[in-house]
């Protein structure tokens, strides 16, 4: 059962108002990110050998590009 105080609590706390189903939706997914998080860190330096994965950066074509997004 859901503590009727917490889930009143949430329901002032939120940035938009929000139905039962939204937040019980939205305070899911933020618990299985954490737990997530959570894990990742506890797995932290368990695959030193694992090479660097590659990042995709596009450069831009043209060079005035460049400038564009550096001003």
């Amino acid at each position: 059962m859901i503590d009727p105080a917490l889930f009143q609590r949430a329901l002032a706390v939120a940035d938009e108002p929000m139905d039962e189903k939204n937040l019980i939706n939205t305070a899911l997914r933020a618990f299985i990110a954490r737990q997530a998080q959570l894990r990742l860190a506890e797995m932290g330096g368990i695959a030193p050998d694992l090479p660097d994965i590659p990042r995709r950066r596009q450069e831009p074509a043209d060079p005035e590009d460049l400038e564009d997004l550096q001003a």
